[in-house]
């Protein structure tokens, strides 16, 4: 699947996620990016997912690296790195440290698996069950699993 601009909104939300969890407000990102060979089409398509990203966060991009390193990656192979800048008073960061037993506890839905839950993924339903990722699945409702794996991801 030739898809690559959710992946760079999904480098956004992981970033920018762990600064909204603190109770900051997002600021900045950057980005930085590494490939085998440079792409155009696919960089245009992951830094326009970068780009998406910051605007639904409403984080700026102030900057960002495309490195080429043919001699880590094959020439399809990429890595995408980034971090967010917050501001939060300090009296107002969330530590955790306040929570008691009673209090209430609010979960956000997901719109799908995201940045670090790739490998457990790729684990447990490719190498583990077998799945195959261009099959569809009645589980995964009328996608290819695959396809599944690209859900864009929800900021808190």
């Amino acid at each position: 699947m030739d898809q690559h601009d959710t992946i760079g909104v999904d480098a956004v939300a992981m970033c920018v996620n762990d600064v909204l969890a603190q109770g900051a407000e997002p600021l900045f990102f950057l980005d930085y990016l590494a490939v085998g060979k440079a792409d155009p089409i696919k960089i245009e398509s992951i830094v326009k997912g970068v780009a998406d990203g910051c605007e639904q966060s409403g984080s700026a991009l102030v900057g960002g690296e495309t490195a080429e390193m043919p001699g880590l990656y094959t020439e399809d192979e990429y890595d995408i790195a980034g971090f967010s800048v917050g501001v939060v008073e300090k009296d107002e960061i969330v530590t955790g440290e306040s929570i008691k037993e009673g209090h209430l506890l609010i979960g956000l839905s997901s719109s799908g698996i995201h940045s670090n839950g790739y490998s457990l993924v790729r684990k447990v339903l490719l190498e583990d069950a077998g799945l195959d990722l261009h099959q569809t699945y009645e589980l995964f409702l009328q996608d290819r699993l695959e396809k599944s794996f690209l859900n864009r991801p929800k900021f808190m």
